[in-house]
């Protein structure tokens, strides 16, 4: 699995989606963090990816907007498509995986 974390405007971004051939529908739920953060807490809330997602977005607020935060050129660009690997004590980094702020 694999997740991603990105700035959106999702103000308008609620309803129901799906191609005709899915068979299935998705609904998109926009909530500010603090009711999704009850939505967590009540089980409203219940799938594993919705919950592992805002469960890491609750640890990591804080690094993320700082990153955000930070001038683009003083971010690490691509490599051909590909995060550069990045030494431990980079700013960008959670964790000990690859750097994942792209320019």
């Amino acid at each position: 699995m694999l997740l991603y974390c990105g700035r959106v405007d999702a103000g308008s971004a609620g309803g129901l989606y799906s191609l005709d051939d899915e068979g299935e529908d998705t609904r998109v739920v926009v909530l500010d963090l603090q009711e999704a953060q009850a939505a967590l807490a009540n089980g409203r809330i219940n799938t594993a990816t919705a919950i592992i997602a805002l469960q890491w977005l609750l640890l990591n607020r804080d690094a993320v907007q700082a990153r955000w935060a930070e001038p683009l050129a003083t971010r690490h660009p691509p490599d051909s498509g590909r995060y550069p690997p990045v030494s431990k004590g980079c700013p960008h980094t959670v964790g000990d995986g690859p750097c994942r702020i792209r320019a």
